[in-house]
């Protein structure tokens, strides 16, 4: 922040989220992550019939995310019945008393051997019979080697990638619903964007405020995120992805007025190779073109995400297409 306050002449603080307060940090922000989760949480448990006071819940990593997350979820009535950390973890059926969990935690550095508990592993914690599970820990927790023994109903992903794709696809056709982590943790950067915008005003919200707003932005992105899943008869995270590259494809429709571009009603799929924007000298049209074929030819490949994720859905031709007229502005 400094440098960059050095070169532009002034100070600039929003440059930079996550700061103290005393340089101009957002109230709120700590628990920010594990507080959008529960919204979304929330809101899930609303659409699947569960009543989150009776829920049980299971969060393997007690860390930010995991720790606040149970404090929260515990304080909104449910039972949290298993937690872990990177030393070990605890289970108590009946329910774990977070704040103690949290002051022994904080005094002994981990969960194990917290009193009224029985000692259990990060990886058995996954497969416990749950309402709902939290990975909040590491990447590829939930694969195709344990994804049969996982019994939740919900899996609120505040890790990131805590899921691999063969294992979301099984989770998906059993009926578990998946919060995927682009939506279950984006509390986080939610509120980093809201400090950046009190750092521009120079003008400060209070912390119910904050929370306030990171509410309706969470509620209002898990319905929209729910909405496109059924919609189209796919997963919430394949419905993110929609919600996420319609918004950019009505963007540049919008601003550009590329009436070109495909809409995923099926309409209006002219190849881009027509559009007056390609207007341009003889070694320009045949990089553009270039680009466009290795385009399609990555699109082609088994790993692509394109393929892997909307192989059943025109959203694979439309990914193609947005970025191939993204480039055509740049460049044609």
């Amino acid at each position: 922040m400094d440098t960059y306050s050095m070169t532009h002449g002034s100070s600039a603080p929003g440059v930079v989220t996550g700061k103290p307060l005393f340089l101009g940090g957002s109230l709120g922000r700590n628990e920010a992550t594990a507080r959008g989760c529960l919204f979304v949480i929330r809101s899930a448990c609303e659409v699947s019939g569960i009543k989150l006071n009776r829920a049980t819940i299971a969060i393997q990593g007690f860390g930010n995310a995991g720790s606040i997350a149970a404090e929260l979820l515990a304080a909104a009535g449910a039972t949290i019945i298993a937690v872990s950390d990177s030393r070990g973890g605890v289970l108590n059926r009946a329910g774990l008393n977070v704040p103690e969990l949290l002051a022994h935690k904080k005094k002994t550095g981990s969960v194990s051997g917290f009193p009224n508990s029985d000692p259990i592993s990060g990886e058995a914690v996954l497969e416990l019979q749950c309402d709902i599970l939290i990975p909040a820990a590491l990447e590829n927790q939930i694969t195709l080697q344990n994804v049969d023994r996982v019994q939740a109903r919900i899996v609120a992903e505040a890790a990131n990638g805590p899921t691999t794709p063969d294992a979301d696809a099984v989770l998906h056709q059993r009926g578990v619903m998946i919060i995927p982590d682009i939506l279950a943790n984006a509390g986080g950067v939610t509120v980093s964007y809201f400090e950046w915008v009190q750092d521009l005003q120079e003008l400060f919200w209070d912390e119910d405020d904050v929370n306030r707003r990171l509410e309706r932005v969470m509620v209002k992105a898990f319905a929209d995120v729910h909405t496109s899943a059924k919609k189209y008869d796919v997963d919430m995270r394949t419905g993110a992805y929609i919600v996420g590259i319609e918004r950019v494809a009505n963007a540049m429709r919008g601003r550009a007025k590329l009436d070109f571009l495909p809409r995923l009603d099926g309409g209006n799929q002219q190849d881009l190779s027509q559009s007056p924007r390609r207007k341009s000298t003889e070694g320009t049209e045949k990089s553009c073109s270039a680009f466009s074929v290795s385009l399609r030819d990555l699109c082609d490949q088994d790993s692509c995400f394109c393929t892997f994720q909307l192989s059943r859905l025109p959203l694979r031709h439309l990914c193609v297409e947005v970025l191939g007229s993204f480039f055509d502005l740049l460049f044609c």
